[in-house]
């Protein structure tokens, strides 16, 4: 059954599992005055609120070192377990612990973490999963006014099925597709009064395992394997209206592994290339009552292989938060891009818009509401693929040991490809403990 745009809409998700990513400027908004959870089991400063559904209780000082450890578990259910055209139900169970850590030693942070998310089907035990994260990271401080961001992670991962877009049902996998990650980055941050400049270099080292299809066929997943290098440099000024401009200069480097795996070989094409992406723009703060931040641009992408186009397209990103009071937390986004999607191994002009509601029912419960959608034409061939996502839950703190959650979500993709088409239905009920 095909669901209206206005039925979607209405329709809303839980995202106690997956919570929604803020930006900083929520944060920084939160931490002030707005909205958010105010946890009175500490002294803290007047004021201070926490993003009730990414809240995991508070951490614990252990030998000079802050500790926060927690473990989610959820009960899940849905209709399209592999995200097909033609789907089938299953109930799964997921567990998500998580601990971090972090230590201040002089000027000076230090940090690290692991989380892991071990997901176990009623009927369907071959898409049982086990994903993996474990990261350190640091910020040497040389001076008040220069910062040095350091960065280290390691990942092993199972892909969702709806990342997976088929070509026919038998180009389906036997399981999930799973992939290792290597992360690394190093920078600074220099900011001798209201100009600021912040520089990252950054390292991504993907590497896919093979499979089979549903039919027996080898999956050949190697020909994605790619290192990514990247270099960003931020400028901003403050001005005391509140008001930052912000240049954002963004170079990459995507070097495959191997071309396309074709005719038994990897004889196809060479997507390795660079992309320049230039955004300009600015934040903006109104009494803490709206934040936003807009960039805009353009990204040009040359590819290695004079077989594949060179293109330029319009990019832009734009971000508003408003908090008409400190129960009521509304955001909404949009942006574009072009991307090169290393797992269908294409170009893709990306677009996507928006919208959030968090809202306070009580002090220790809240609900969320959130509508998105994602247009994505392909560069290369006459396709385009819609998808929305839309969802509401609830969350509710019972004390900083223990929370639960409930919610729905609905998720749906429109193809020109048959068998890339997907509805799914999830039902969700989660329980939260914590030190």
């Amino acid at each position: 059954m095909t669901l209206s745009l206005y039925t979607k809409s209405i329709f809303c998700t839980l995202l106690i599992l997956i919570s929604t990513v803020h930006t900083s400027y929520a944060q920084e908004s939160a931490a002030i005055e707005g909205f958010g959870f105010r946890d009175n089991s500490v002294n803290k400063p007047l004021g201070l609120r926490l993003d009730p559904f990414d809240y995991r209780g508070l951490p614990k000082n252990i030998r000079g070192m802050d500790v926060n450890a927690s473990l989610r578990t959820t009960i899940e259910t849905t209709d399209n377990i592999r995200s097909q055209e033609n789907g089938e139900s299953d109930i799964i169970t997921i567990f998500n612990p998580i601990i971090t850590l972090q230590k201040k030693i002089g000027r000076h942070f230090f940090g690290g973490g692991a989380q892991a998310e071990i997901k176990r089907h009623f009927d369907n035990d071959d898409e049982d999963v086990e994903n993996t994260n474990f990261y350190a990271n640091a910020e040497l401080e040389a001076t008040k006014s220069l910062k040095f961001p350091l960065f280290i992670g390691f990942s092993n991962l199972s892909l969702p099925r709806e990342n997976i877009r088929v070509s026919d049902p038998s180009a389906v996998t036997e399981t999930p597709v799973e992939l290792q990650s290597l992360d690394a980055s190093v920078g600074f941050s220099y900011k001798p009064n209201r100009f600021s400049i912040d520089t990252t270099l950054g390292f991504r080292q993907i590497r896919f395992d093979n499979n089979r299809f549903i039919n027996g066929a080898a999956a050949i997943q190697e020909d994605r394997d790619h290192d990514l290098y990247s270099l960003q440099t931020d400028f901003s000024y403050d001005f005391t209206t509140s008001l930052k401009p912000r240049l954002s200069i963004l170079y990459e480097d995507q070097d495959y592994a191997r071309n396309t795996f074709t005719a038994g070989g990897f004889n196809g094409d060479d997507r390795s290339n660079q992309a320049l992406t230039i955004l300009a723009g600015g934040r903006w703060n109104y009494k803490n009552l709206i934040i936003g931040d807009i960039g805009i641009g353009s990204i040009t992408r040359q590819y290695e292989d004079s077989d594949i186009d060179d293109t330029t397209d319009l990019s832009f990103q734009a971000e508003v938060i408003w908090e008409p009071s400190q129960k009521a937390h509304v955001e909404f986004n949009a942006g574009r891009t072009a991307v090169e999607d290393n797992l269908i191994i294409a170009g893709l002009d990306r677009t996507n818009v928006g919208a959030a509601l968090d809202y306070e029912l009580k002090r220790n419960m809240f609900i969320r509401g959130f509508f998105d959608f994602m247009n994505e034409d392909f560069t290369e061939t006459n396709r385009t693929d819609k998808t929305y996502n839309t969802g509401i839950g609830l969350q509710y703190i019972l004390s900083p040991h223990i929370q639960f959650g409930a919610g729905y979500e609905y998720k749906e993709r429109s193809s020109p490809i048959d068998a890339s088409n997907f509805e799914d239905n999830r039902f969700r009920l989660s329980l939260t403990g914590a030190l």
